[in-house]
């Protein structure tokens, strides 16, 4: 086991310090590899989220372009729909480039089908009863479209009615997913396995979604999804 360095012992950073064990003891119970001198996230009064509208908006948003990359809807129909509601002036600029392509390539449609994994973390910051922490398998759509409105459906309750879960609980699990990405990483670059249910692309599109909530790397909170970094 790696020694901690001794800004990790410090007690005034007692809540950071003691979030990053929590971490890194799931991790090392799970098999995964960690590094204790990885820094340390942002404290519950220093942090800065995203309000719950935006938070629901973006969900939305996340499921319009999973729906048109799996080729499974009408089109037409759809952003006929998505035109009218409030979530449509929270599209990214990839997002709205992907919807209004009418033939996107296939490597552009697999991507943009991966995001969906994006909003599994932000509907349980809105509180929905999803498994978190080290369950890092893929989980099928259902599990978000059986929680949002339905594609033609208003959605203007499910934005109004959204609230967070409490800010140490989002942190515990953005603390968490930086240093299974960490992991992860590594892995690639010819360290230590991770365990064989880690997907890759869960981990990235989960850590996207947590650093964009806690507004990772901003100052005004106003960042564009395309550019949320992931950094480890």
């Amino acid at each position: 086991m790696s020694k901690l360095p001794e800004w990790r012992t410090d007690p005034a950073r007692g809540e950071e310090n003691r979030r990053a064990s929590r971490s890194e003891e799931l991790i090392r119970a799970a098999g995964g590899d960690v590094l204790p001198s990885l820094p340390l996230i942002e404290t519950a009064s220093e942090v800065k989220l995203r309000k719950p509208s935006e938070v629901a908006q973006r969900i939305l948003c996340l499921v319009v372009v999973s729906a048109k990359s799996s080729g499974e809807v009408d089109d037409e129909q759809m952003m006929d729909w998505a035109r009218g509601e409030s979530f449509w002036e929270h599209l990214s600029v990839r997002e709205t480039e992907f919807l209004a392509d009418d033939d996107p390539d296939e490597q552009t449609r697999v991507h943009m089908s991966w995001q969906i994994e994006a909003a599994i973390p932000l509907l349980w910051a809105l509180g929905s009863p999803l498994e978190m922490g080290m369950m890092l398998e893929s989980q099928a759509s259902r599990v978000v479209l059986d929680r949002v409105p339905q594609l033609g459906d208003p959605t203007l309750e499910f934005v109004s009615s959204a609230t967070l879960r409490p800010v140490d609980q989002i942190l515990d699990e953005s603390d968490l997913i930086y240093r299974v990405h960490w992991a992860a990483r590594n892995e690639q670059l010819g360290g230590r396995d991770t365990p064989d249910a880690w997907d890759y692309g869960v981990i990235m599109e989960r850590h996207k979604a947590l650093n964009w909530l806690i507004c990772y790397g901003e100052e005004d909170g106003e960042g564009n999804w395309d550019l949320v970094g992931t950094d480890t």
